[in-house]
């Protein structure tokens, strides 16, 4: 085994190691593997993948970094997406409702990996920025709909699908219909918003199909 199969062999049985002891979150069950990824099945029935990925430019050879990165899939936001038909998403066709990498949210948004590395520590470090960074996003999203509003409407950066119909759809799950105004503000003022196409179409085609969806079930 050269030098360098021997140095990823070594981290990623670290990353697993470390990666079983995370508690994500509204955990049900996980499975975690040597190839630097855990998935998790959680409460709300939403699937959460956490990985490592490599990145090999402009380092010496033997020596990579690694970035982390977590996307949360189905569960109740996308179910009510799908049963308004209101699923689809210009950008991608996985059924994602969160997506991002620590060079969104981490200052540490790489580490760095060598033969004479502490595997040990880098794979501590991950998890720790992991539980720091990620894990309040995904606990939003999980299980507090309004603190989940909260982070898209603030502007941090991570990628939500149709980010206005989310909004609206946690709007309704936190009971929080106050905030109407707010999200239509918010989304036309800034720009990320893209099913958000003007306040007359989104009042006609997003809000007032999910406003009697949700009274339907009230």
């Amino acid at each position: 085994m050269s030098d360098l199969a021997e140095t990823k062999k070594k981290m990623a049985q670290a990353i697993k190691s470390h990666f079983q002891e995370l508690k994500v979150p509204g955990e049900v069950s996980k499975k975690v593997s040597t190839k630097m990824r855990l998935e998790a099945k959680l409460k709300s029935g939403a699937d959460l993948a956490i990985g490592c990925a490599e990145v090999k430019g402009g380092r010496l050879p033997g020596f990579y970094g690694l970035y982390w990165m977590f996307s949360m899939t189905g569960g109740p936001i996308h179910d009510i997406m799908t049963a308004t038909a209101l699923d689809a998403d210009p950008h991608s066709a996985r059924p994602y409702v969160i997506t991002c990498t620590s060079h969104n949210l981490s200052s540490a948004s790489h580490f760095e990996v060598g033969p004479n590395t502490d595997f040990d520590g880098v794979a501590a470090a991950i998890c720790k920025d992991i539980r720091e960074q990620a894990f309040p996003i995904i606990s939003g999203f999980e299980s507090e709909p309004n603190r989940a509003l909260d982070y898209i409407l603030s502007g941090i950066p991570f990628a939500v699908r149709n980010p206005f119909t989310t909004s609206i759809i946690l709007m309704h799950l936190a009971k929080r219909t106050d905030r109407l105004d707010e999200i239509i503000n918010v989304a036309s003022a800034r720009e990320g918003f893209y099913d958000f196409k003007g306040k007359t179409e989104a009042r006609a085609n997003i809000i007032e199909p999910l406003a009697k969806w949700f009274a339907a079930r009230a």
